[in-house]
This record gives structure tokens, C-alpha cells and sequence, in this order.
């Protein structure tokens, strides 16, 4: 199969340095030496972070491999591997937000070399999520923390800024729009004229927005939520705001506190004393339920770590917008412990459908547990009851492992999803994925190993979890852009869409902030509870994992990590997409909000631009062209692959990786897609952040 060109939309060349204005209350951000700027993650590379991070097969440290040839099928013993189609189109790049060069970031020059400085709460654009709404299909936002102007893709910089501090939330509204030109037939159209910041807010330590999550509420509104630690408050909390379609803040009414603070626009729906509230995992940890009376029940993981109680919580809130328009009744249902003593637990929940009666009366929770780094209390699952808010089971998935030669490991960082079929029902399973780790995390050292990368099915109910026996995947891994401690886990589907396969995947993160770095997915597809095998391939973009949120948030170069959001979402133009589109007759489409160095690569000063990675991963069954014999073997001559694609051996068909510190790097012959049919490789990196 040939691999075409990613396509980039409305990206830009890389701003020349010497026309950049410092920005607002910001001195001599660029040296003077100009003539040696570099691209400041290959030559700040040890400041990544992670130590040593690798993978252990056993007791033996796995080595990556440089270079590895499409068509490589490993790892794949005693299974009968089904024809798993690789991703059919290359992903097309749409910029939505650039860097906006007014705002750029201090530097400083090193053995000759610019390279990015660290700046406590300086901040950067970062942590993206996005939606859209579920009966227009083709209307979303995007939210994000945001510290430049916002005049979308290509400037003249003339856009909304900040008023108050240094990072606020931005508001994006976007349409998915036909566009034959793409592989996947679709692009995003941003609507630059309502680009806005939706707050103006005093915080400290320039905590005003973190970890925005949106969540569609129906009828072109949308909630988001996300973290505010108020001037002269005690702790962080978290706030709902609701917006329409073009990111106009809508009045709410309800039981939810500090309702007055901002104009009856936002209010606070999760607190605890001494507790700050709340961290969640990447990717979000909330689902949505719309009930027939129009209103929208959000279930969500809430992380409160801090010397309170230092929980990880089940929060339930209800909006209804519908009863009242132009105003969103947010109500408070209740919150529930369900990870004791957390430390980074980031869970996820899920609502489902324990009876059958089409309404979800119990929502699965699952997180990490334990008040230390790494967490040494293992994996754990809840079920919370609806109607009264109780804890009707919990059970610990995983614990402790020992390697070979006795070292201690310890369950983490479990990821969680409710699978669902093509049309988006729930199937009643959920999926788990947990590494067993031994971290270097004690003492502030960073870094550590994963011994075992663990993937398990359940199908709970509200009396057990009924755990199926965990999957060791470990074995087949031969190598991998996926690092599992940051990754996203999504579900989406690869095969044809007359037999589609349930495919996990794993957005991998490049640490290094960009300068070429594409950024890789992992898709694990799964039959009868059973993986097998697995494609990898590499993004057209680099998703910045944590070099500027790092170096630019608070506590630079100790904490700071960025976040991903990736969704299976319904193709609104199925049945209509013209000539040329890939994606006719597809029904769902692959999309990530990502942030990185996209338009400046080289160009340390200049922060991370806001992109999408829009493609299919479904092909369309084959259709025999008229006067075909379907019954002659292809054959060919002798020796020939019947499918007359280049054996693999060519240039334009390799993909490099290369790791350096336990920072990954990979490369690509043409800054495109390419794919590996690989065993499974993973490796997971264990880090401090604050929230």
C-alpha cells in the first residue's frame, strides 16, 4: 500500500526571529546570537526528564532497534493473526491556532546553540480538548490554555489576548467541512471571527485554566470544565462554564458555588478542604448521558490530592439547558470516594447500562492507588450507584509483581474504556491497560521501567467487576513510539467497514518539544478478548508531551506535562463526500486536538501551535471492476507480491526511531505517515506534575 504526503493545512513556514517584537511585560527574550538557532530539543536533550526510561522484556532490557521495514510481522506467536488493514489514509494536519510571535518565550544560548530557558509561570498553549455536537456532527470546539493572541492559523496577531496574568482559557469554535483534496476527504474550517477567551481571572501562580475538559451537551452548547485556584483561596477547584456554538459563556442557575464570581457564567462543582481538585487522565475522564428530558448527566474521575482526605472522587453533576433557555440549571448530584490516598491516581469513568433499560444506573470508575510515588497500592475499579451516590463494590484489578530477580513492581497509571460498537452503543465490556512498573520516582529521581504492560477485559455489573485474565503484551514488543505512563488511549476501529475490528489505540508523545519529532499511534486490535498483533504509525505533527510545559510552567524543569485528546467521531458526510475522498461511505473518522511545534521548528522562542490530525482507519470492502476474473489466482510473475506493492525495501517505506536519554525520537523519510506492522512495544515513563 502506498503511503501518501500528509497534507498541511494552513501551516506556516517558520517565523523569521528578527522581526519578533517582545511581548506584553516580557524583556529580551531573543540573545543576540541568531545565527545559531537549533532546534533546542536536540541539543537540550538531557534536560528531558526521564531517566534510563526503557522497557524490560523479563530482565533484559529490550534495545530498539534505528531502522525497521513495513510488512515486519512480530511477536505474533501461537496466534493466528486475522488481516488487520493498516491505516488506509494518511492523516491531513490542520493548524487552527499558530504560535503567535508577540508571546514568545525566553531563550538562552548554550555551547553556541539557542535553546528554550526556563521561566516559572510562563506558561504556553497546551492541554486541548475538543467536541463535538452530536446531532450537527459537523460543529465543535476546541478549548485550550492559552497565552497568545488568538487570530487562528495565519495571524496578523490582531486577535483576542489576555487581559489578567499570563495563561487563560481560549475558546475555538470549528467545522468539519468535505474536502476532497485530503485522504480522509474532510478538513477542520476554523471560525477565527469567534476565536475568544472565555476567562479574565486572577489565580495564583497563574492557575486560572488548567486541564480544560469539553463535554457535548446537545442543541450547539457545550460544557467545559476545568481548574482555578483563586487569589487568597486555599485550593484549586473546579469550575463549569457552558458556551454555544460560536464560544459565547451562557448564563447558569443551579446548587453549585461561587455562582456570582464571574457573572453567573461559572460555578465550582468539585472542592475539598485542603485538598486541590482536580487532576484527570489524558484523553479526559468524564462520560456523558443525555436523558429524554433534555438534561445531560456528566459522570467524571476527579483527582483531589493534597493533606485532606487526598481522594480520588466519582463526581456527578447534572446540566439542564433546555428547561429555561438561554440559561443551564448545573446541579450538584454528589461526589464519592473511590481511590483512598491518591498521588497522580488520574482515573476515568464510565456510565453504563446495567439493566438494560436503555437509562445508565451505574458508572464503572477505575484508578491508581496509594500516597507515594510511584503508587504502590495497585490498580483499582468501583461501581458507583446513581440513585444514592453509594459505593456498591470496589476491586483491586492489580497489585505488586516481582522480575526475575526479585525486584519489586507495582500496578499503575491504569487507563479505562467502555467499548462500543460502530455506532457508538455500548457493549457492556470495558477495557483496561496498566503497566507493571518500578519506578526511580523516590527522592524526586525521575524516570523508571516498565516490567509488564497488562491489557484485561471486564464486563461489570453492579454485584463484580468479573475480571477476564489479564493480557501480557509485553512479549510482543519489539519496539514502539508509545510510552504508556502519558499516553492517550482511545478506541477506534481498523478492518473494513463490512467487518470492522475493535482496535484500541495509543497516542505516543514526543518529549522534546518538537524540531521534526512527529509524534506516533499505536493501534492494538482486539478479537474474542484477544490481541492481535498491532500497527504502529507516525503522526504528520509533533504533540509536544512536556519540554514547554515544563520548562515554561510552574516549578520549571521538575513538574509540568502536557495533555492529548483524541476521539472516534461519526463522519457527518458518510453518504456525500465527493471524488477524491477517502472517507465515502466510512462512518467514523480519527481526530486529535494536539499542541506543538508545527509552523517554527527550529525556533526555540516561538511556543506550541494548536493542530488537529484528522484520518481513517477503515477501508471500504473491495469491489470487483466489471469483467474481473475473481477466480484466477492474482499470481503475477514469478516471485512477485500478488498485491504488486513494493516489497519494503525502498526509501520511501522505512520509518526510523532512535532513542537517546529516554527521550524518544523518530524520524520519516517524507514528514508523513509512515506504518510498521509490529509486536506490541511499549515503554512508560514515571513523573511528578502538579495540578
Amino acid at each position: 500500500m502506498a503511503i501518501a504526503q500528509a497534507t498541511h493545512v494552513g501551516a506556516l513556514a517558520p517565523a523569521p526571529i528578527v522581526n519578533l517584537m517582545p511581548s506584553r511585560n516580557k524583556d529580551q527574550r531573543f540573545p543576540s546570537q541568531l545565527a545559531t538557532v537549533s532546534t533546542q530539543g536536540s541539543a537540550d536533550r538531557q534536560s528531558c526528564g526521564h531517566k534510563g526510561t526503557n522497557l524490560l522484556n523479563g530482565n533484559k532490557q529490550v534495545k530498539l532497534m534505528t531502522k525497521t521495514k513495513l510488512g515486519l510481522l512480530v511477536g505474533a506467536a501461537a496466534l493466528a493473526l486475522p488481516v488487520i488493514h493498516a491505516n488506509t489514509a494518511s492523516a491531513n494536519t490542520v493548524v487552527i491556532q499558530a504560535a503567535d510571535p508577540l508571546d514568545a518565550a525566553r531563550t538562552r544560548i548554550r555551547n553556541g546553540i539557542e535553546v528554550l530557558r526556563p521561566t516559572d509561570e510562563e506558561h504556553t498553549p497546551e492541554q486541548a480538548s475538543f467536541a463535538f455536537d452530536p446531532a450537527l456532527k459537523d460543529t465543535g470546539i476546541v478549548v485550550m490554555m492559552s497565552t497568545g493572541r488568538l487570530d487562528g492559523p495565519a495571524g496578523p496577531n490582531l486577535g483576542a489576548e489576555i487581559q489578567v496574568g499570563n495563561i487563560q482559557g481560549a475558546c475555538m469554535p470549528i467545522k468539519l467541512v468535505q474536502d476532497a483534496s485530503t485522504d480522509s476527504g474532510l478538513t477542520l474550517q476554523p471560525d477565527v471571527a469567534n476565536f475568544k477567551y472565555v476567562s479574565q481571572r486572577n489565580s495564583d501562580e497563574n492557575r486560572a485554566y488548567h486541564h480544560p475538559e469539553v463535554d457535548a451537551l446537545g442543541g450547539g452548547l457545550f460544557a467545559i470544565t476545568q481548574n482555578w485556584d483563586r487569589n487568597n483561596n486555599t485550593n484549586t477547584e473546579r469550575y463549569i462554564q457552558v458556551v454555544d456554538s460560536q464560544c459565547n459563556l451562557q448564563q447558569l442557575t443551579g446548587n453549585i458555588n461561587n455562582l456570582g464570581l464571574e457573572n453567573n457564567t461559572s460555578g465550582v462543582i468539585m472542592a475539598k478542604n485542603n485538598d486541590n481538585c482536580s487532576g484527570r487522565q489524558a484523553g479526559g475522564g468524564s462520560s456523558t448521558y443525555a436523558a429524554a428530558d433534555g438534561k445531560v448527566y456528566i459522570m467524571s474521575a476527579e483527582l483531589c490530592n493534597g493533606n485532606g482526605q487526598d481522594d480520588g472522587w466519582a463526581n456527578y453533576i447534572s446540566v439542564d439547558c433546555t428547561s429555561n433557555p438561554g440559561t443551564c440549571d448545573v446541579q450538584k448530584i454528589f461526589d464519592t470516594s473511590f481511590i483512598d490516598q491518591e498521588e497522580r491516581s488520574r482515573g476515568t469513568c464510565e456510565q453504563m447500562d446495567t439493566d438494560a433499560d436503555g437509562v445508565p444506573d451505574t458508572s464503572i470508575c477505575c484508578g491508581t492507588e496509594g500516597n507515594s510515588q510511584p503508587q504502590r497500592d495497585g490498580v483499582w475499579c468501583a461501581a458507583i450507584d446513581h440513585a444514592t451516590g453509594a459505593k456498591l463494590w470496589k476491586e483491586q484489578v492489580a497489585h505488586e509483581g516481582e522480575t526475575a530477580s526479585g525486584q519489586r513492581t507495582y500496578a499503575m497509571r491504569i487507563k479505562m474504556k467502555a467499548e462500543k460498537t460502530i455506532d457508538g452503543a455500548n457493549t457492556g465490556k470495558i477495557v483496561l491497560q496498566y503497566q507493571m512498573h518500578r519506578g526511580n520516582n523516590n527522592n524526586d529521581k525521575k524516570g523508571g521501567y516498565d516490567d509488564k504492560v497488562m491489557m484485561a477485559y471486564a464486563t461489570p455489573n453492579r454485584a463484580a467487576l468479573n475480571l477476564a485474565a489479564p493480557m501480557d503484551i509485553t512479549n510482543e514488543v519489539i519496539k514502539s513510539q508509545v510510552e504508556f505512563t502519558h499516553a492517550n488511549m482511545f478506541q477506534t476501529f481498523t478492518g473494513t467497514v463490512d467487518a470492522p475490528v475493535t482496535t484500541y489505540s495509543f497516542l505516543a508523545p514526543n518529549h522534546n518539544g518538537g524540531g521534526g519529532v512527529n509524534s506516533g499511534i499505536m493501534n492494538v486490535p482486539v478479537a474474542a478478548q484477544t490481541v492481535m498483533g498491532s500497527s504502529v504509525h507516525n503522526l504528520s505533527g509533533p504533540m509536544d508531551g512536556q519540554k514547554y510545559s515544563k520548562y515554561l510552567g510552574n516549578n520549571p524543569n521538575n513538574q509540568g506535562r502536557n495533555f492529548t485528546d483524541c476521539h472516534i467521531i461519526p463522519n457527518p458526510f458518510a453518504g456525500a463526500i465527493g471524488a477524491g475522498g477517502s472517507a465515502a461511505g466510512i462512518p467514523v473518522i480519527n481526530m486529535c486536538a494536539l499542541t506543538g511545534k508545527m509552523t517554527s521548528a527550529g525556533v526555540p522562542a516561538m511556543k506550541p501551535d494548536l493542530f488537529f490530525e484528522i484520518w481513517t482507519s477503515l477501508e471500504k470492502p473491495a469491489v470487483d471492476e466489471p469483467g474481473q476474473d475473481t477466480g484466477q489466482d492474482p499470481g503475477g510473475e514469478p516471485g512477485q507480491d500478488p498485491s504488486g506493492e513494493p516489497d519494503g525495501t525502498g526509501s520511501g517505506n522505512e520509518s526510523g526511531f532512535a532513542s537517546s536519554g529516554g527521550c524518544s525520537t523518530t524520524g520519516s523519510t517524507s514528514g508523513g505517515l509512515g506504518f510498521l506492522f509490529l509486536g506490541l512495544a511499549m515503554f512508560a515513563i514515571r513523573r511528578r506534575r502538579s495540578l
